[in-house]
């Protein structure tokens, strides 16, 4: 006969009811569970720390212009004065222009966006475009009232400092902002009227090929029109 410890028995019974309630294979419920990383993949893709809580306290809409038929959104971050563009492409944010209101009134302009899964709509600020505009680099002098013209990188510049709307109400692209700091000083201080007029009215009859072109190209169609315009100017033929 074998003899057992009383310890020894009530030890075998606990593992075997444990062996009984828990088969293998089955994690034990009051026990923690193994991590699941697809438990948080939605919360690491979109963090609550990341994102915007109040869009329109911090975006404000500057610009809407219209590219081959297709709106294009710019927006200015107030707190750091980032300028951002959004069109129906998701640009390095995977922010996306889902809508636009079109209208030849800035301050009627609005779009709505795509931003994190959510629409946003805002509406055009008045107070941040009239800033923007005044930080462009062709300003007026404080005396003589000459426009005092500084370089232009054309390679940074936004299409909202580019696009105009012509007298037919077609938009077009300026073609002055590509012209070298000289040329730029000339056609705003000392060319004539007429010459100017003369200036605007080839770039605009040559708006497709403008929108076509690349900032280089720009630069290069805009300079040869001008040096035309101030040969004939110079020579006295219209």
């Amino acid at each position: 006969m074998i003899s057992r410890c009383p310890g020894t028995l009530l030890l075998t019974l606990a593992l075997a009811t444990t062996s009984a309630l828990c088969p293998a294979g089955e994690p034990d419920p009051d026990l923690p569970q193994p991590f699941d990383p697809s438990a948080i993949r939605a919360l690491a893709s979109h963090s609550p720390f990341n994102r915007v809580v109040d869009f329109a306290s911090i975006y404000r809409l500057t610009g809407v212009a219209y590219v081959e038929g297709k709106p294009i959104a710019t927006l200015l971050n107030t707190e750091t004065k980032q300028h951002l563009v959004v069109s129906e492409t998701p640009n390095a944010k995977g922010w996306m222009l889902t809508g636009a209101t079109p209208t030849t009134v800035p301050r009627n302009a609005g779009v709505t966006l795509m931003i994190d899964g959510e629409i946003v709509e805002l509406r055009y600020d008045t107070t941040a475009a009239t800033a923007e505009q005044a930080s462009r680099p062709s300003s007026r002098s404080s005396s003589g009232g000459r426009r005092i013209v500084e370089p232009v990188d054309i390679h940074k510049l936004q299409e909202s400092d580019v696009i105009r709307k012509g007298s037919d109400g077609k938009e077009y692209v300026r073609g002055s902002i590509y012209l070298p700091t000289k040329d730029r000083d000339y056609y705003y201080n000392d060319m004539s009227r007429d010459a100017r007029d003369k200036y605007r009215q080839v770039i605009e009859e040559n708006r497709d090929r403008m929108f076509r072109y690349n900032p280089d190209q720009r630069a290069s169609f805009s300079k040869k029109v001008f040096d035309k315009i101030v040969s004939d100017e110079k020579s006295g033929r219209r």
